[in-house]
């Protein structure tokens, strides 16, 4: 998940979470769930189970010991979703780009979320075989609100392995958020950038137009590549990443001196074969370019910091 918010904030102004916790647990009869605007240490510390188990949901009247019981019986799947624990191992110094907010449906929300869940259950595209009724309810419902959400803040999000799947089945059109596969590709070890140097290169003005690059390029792959899978486009974004790279590379070099021989020396003897990673042979010649003044501001000098930080932990 790290490494998925830390792309983000490299291709993002601002970084919305949605604060407090969700819990919920599932069975075979039924489910239950709740939301808590206000977590305490301790309750993000609690450790959770996914499987396994027995559950109950009872009622009873208030200073009563008396419950009747709901539901009950083994359990099918538990949650608890949070993005608390993350905001606080960034430390004291939050920046200014991350927010956390608390979100509570409408009751015409919570509605239209219900009645939407209610058509795609009856939907056989939206089936997930390895599910159970109460489950696949959930997670239905857990998407449509997630995606109402989205819609009225006009913003783009990340979604997780359970409901990526769901999404072109429910939703024709659809297309992920650009920049998340292209910046994949050129730093493989994305996860160990520190948020020092991902703040660092935020305040870059390059930062811009290496945004604008990187999508671009991935935006290309996809419409060359409609119905390819992750290594098929991961390929084609490659070598795209490689001409632009290479296409900078020529824009920048001076007409003599000793740093376009160096520069050249290494194209020559380092670039390989896309399938064999041409990127970071790539990277090598550019080490040169980006000592020259012409290059401070180019998106080139994102690409190297980015390399760079990514080896240093």
């Amino acid at each position: 998940m790290e490494r998925r918010i830390k792309q983000a904030a490299l291709l993002y102004d601002v970084l919305m979470f949605e604060g407090g916790m969700y819990i919920a647990t599932i069975g075979e009869t039924g489910s239950v769930d709740l939301w808590k605007p206000d977590v305490t240490d301790e309750e993000l510390s609690e450790p959770v189970k996914p499987t396994g188990g027995d559950y109950y949901f009872a009622v009873g009247p208030g200073g009563s010991t008396q419950r009747h019981v709901l539901q009950s019986g083994p359990v099918e799947r538990r949650f608890r979703s949070e993005f608390q624990s993350f905001v606080k191992r960034l430390g004291p110094r939050t920046p200014e780009w991350v927010q956390v907010k608390t979100y509570d449906p409408t009751p015409e929300a919570k509605n239209s979320i219900n009645q939407l869940t209610e058509q795609d259950l009856k939907n056989p595209e939206m089936v997930i075989p390895e599910a159970g009724r109460w489950l696949q309810s959930k997670i239905i419902s857990n998407l449509n609100h997630d995606l109402l959400l989205i819609q009225h803040l006009k913003c783009a999000a990340s979604m997780d392995p359970l409901h990526i799947p769901l999404l072109p089945k429910k939703m024709t059109g659809l297309k992920p958020a650009s920049g998340f596969l292209a910046t994949e590709v050129l730093v493989p070890d994305f996860s160990k950038l520190s948020w020092e140097v991902i703040a660092e290169i935020r305040k870059q003005k390059a930062v811009e137009e290496f945004r604008r690059r990187v999508r671009q390029v991935e935006d290309l792959a996809r419409v060359l590549l409609p119905d390819g899978d992750q290594r098929e486009l991961s390929h084609q974004v490659s070598q795209l990443m490689t001409d632009e790279l290479l296409g900078e590379v020529k824009n920048l070099m001076p007409k003599t001196g000793s740093t376009v021989r160096n520069i050249l020396i290494n194209l020559i003897s380092g670039v390989l074969p896309y399938h064999m990673g041409t990127i970071p042979a790539v990277g090598a010649s550019i080490a040169d370019i980006v000592k020259l003044r012409k290059a401070k501001d180019s998106w080139v000098t994102v690409f190297m910091r980015l390399r760079t930080g990514s080896k240093k932990r």
